[in-house]
């Protein structure tokens, strides 16, 4: 017997395009960001990543236009961007840091960022000195650091 995702036909649908489906390396940062958010932001993630229906990334080599790699998340709704949602990781609407982390690498180690705007999610930022923004092997992700007042 096949097991068979739970998951809303429109999810499984933006899974199977790869509309908005997270690598699982974003999905290992997510789940330590939400390992150290309070409960109720870390259902608001929740709420958001099932909401995002298209995710954009940029991980090339850093170059003159582009100092780290990203992914970036989106929501839409009839064609027109969705900037806020109703539940919200913070309440201030201002584009800010919301937490970061280190990931150790054989290939060195990537500065992780999570960026908030309008209380969303909007992006993960990669540095790293030799613009490699995704780990070689095996790697393991520093505790988090949440950078703002969420309570």
């Amino acid at each position: 017997m096949t097991k068979r995702s739970k998951a809303p036909i429109g999810n499984r649908i933006k899974e199977i395009i790869g509309i908005a489906s997270c690598t699982e390396f974003e999905k290992r940062l997510l789940a330590e960001l939400k390992k150290v958010l309070p409960v109720n932001r870390a259902e608001a993630l929740d709420y958001q990543l099932r909401k995002f229906n298209k995710i954009s990334r940029y991980l090339k080599p850093a170059t003159k236009l582009s100092e780290y790699g990203y992914t970036e998340f989106h929501c839409s709704s009839h064609g027109k961007p969705v900037l806020r949602l109703e539940k919200k990781i913070s309440d201030d609407e201002s584009e800010v840091m919301l937490a970061k982390t280190n990931v150790l690498h054989a290939g060195g180690e990537i500065e992780v960022e999570f960026w908030i705007v309008y209380g969303r999610l909007f992006s993960i930022r990669f540095k790293s000195e030799n613009g490699q923004y995704y780990p070689e092997g095996e790697y393991s992700i520093q505790p988090v650091a949440v950078l703002i007042d969420l309570e």
